[in-house]
């Protein structure tokens, strides 16, 4: 298991030495690295808040910045930003780590696997595999470091939230997060209507944060919706976002997210019922099959992915031959176990880069 989301608090912390996150004491975390494939080569990486140094058996020493992203229970990315030595600008590695074992004891390491992929400024790639240990660095006989306590405004993860983001100038949206996931839609503003990835270092100070969007569908999406931004937590539910390199500003209210989008579709039926215009349809989905009746009135087959606790994203191929091979993408955002709104993005036959959208509500038996 993935021990702790949050790296900035201590073993001790952990371990219900104290419960709430926002008042443990900050310390920094360990990882040390021996690999399989080099002989005789290990590695200490070390992290603090916002940045991380490591030292290598070969007389090597780098630092940077990094994000932690827990993806599994039991899997987590480190990608890590070199800002020196200055050789080292421009380099990325991105650290897999497959957690082993949590032990229960506070001092205790943790151990696992990790897979390592270092890219450098000119493209180049170079691989490691290995195994590591992981404990709290700065304890001494199991007493915490000497420093003030650290009162963390914002939540150690946004895993489970949902939040209504609203753009300065523009209407709100609502923006999901699973882990390392998160989903978008959309329905009256032009904010985009996505899934994606997350990686993000909740921790750069007491309210600040640091996050990457990366949009994985609708294809339209990549790219538009790409960005990093600088969170500021007014408190542990409100917030101020900043795009980098960009003057776009929006503020963010969370709450908790209902646990209400289905591991998988088999079984289930969907009645579609479009906002404006047009017939209610009727999905059912077998195994990796769909049929619909009324308004879309295809049948094909489908894919379904839960990017958050309340997202899925439905993605279907028809093989009717009126819309062979069309792809159309499905974006269900539960409101309740039984119903929701949804997005239907279409792309426009023979008009590359353009696309239709349908909005409306949905309910499922």
């Amino acid at each position: 298991m993935v021990p702790d989301i949050d790296w900035t608090y201590s073993a001790a912390c952990r371990n219900n030495r104290c419960r709430c996150v926002s008042r443990c004491r900050q310390a920094a975390h360990r990882l040390r690295l021996t690999s399989t494939v080099n002989a005789n080569h290990t590695a200490n990486h070390v992290f603090f808040a916002s940045t991380f140094t490591t030292t290598d058996s070969l007389g090597g020493s780098n630092s940077g910045t990094y994000t932690f992203t827990r993806f599994t229970p039991e899997a987590a990315l480190v990608v890590e930003t070199y800002t020196g030595p200055p050789g080292m600008i421009g380099t990325t590695n991105y650290l897999i780590l497959f957690y082993t074992n949590t032990p229960s004891l506070a001092l205790s390491p943790v151990t696992g696997a990790y897979f390592s992929e270092n890219v450098n400024a000119s493209g180049e790639v170079s691989s490691d595999v290995g195994n590591f240990s992981e404990n709290t660095f700065g304890l001494v006989s199991g007493v915490l470091p000497a420093v003030p306590p650290l009162h963390y405004v914002g939540p150690a993860t946004l895993s489970g939230l949902q939040a209504t983001v609203t753009p300065k100038g523009e209407r709100s949206f609502i923006r999901s997060y699973g882990d390392g996931t998160f989903a978008s839609t959309s329905l009256v503003t032009n904010e985009p209507t996505d899934v994606g990835i997350i990686l993000a270092n909740t921790r750069v100070s007491a309210n600040t944060e640091i996050s990457t969007f990366l949009a994985l569908n609708p294809p339209y999406a990549v790219g538009q919706d790409d960005d990093t931004v600088d969170v500021t937590w007014q408190s542990a539910i409100r917030a101020t976002v900043t795009v980098v390199g960009a003057n776009e500003t929006a503020s963010l209210a969370f709450s908790k997210a209902g646990n209400y989008a289905p591991p998988a579709l088999t079984g289930h039926r969907i009645t579609a019922t479009p906002a404006k215009n047009g017939k209610t349809s009727v999905l059912s989905f077998t195994n990796n099959l769909f049929t619909a009746a009324g308004g879309l009135g295809e049948s094909g087959t489908y894919t379904y992915a839960r990017y958050t606790p309340t997202m899925a994203l439905v993605l279907s191929t028809s093989i009717d031959v009126a819309n062979a091979e069309e792809v159309d993408y499905f974006l269900l955002n539960y409101q309740s176990p039984n119903a929701g709104t949804y997005v239907l993005s279409k792309p426009v036959p023979g008009s590359a880069g353009s696309w239709t959208f349908t909005t409306g509500v949905f309910s499922t038996k």
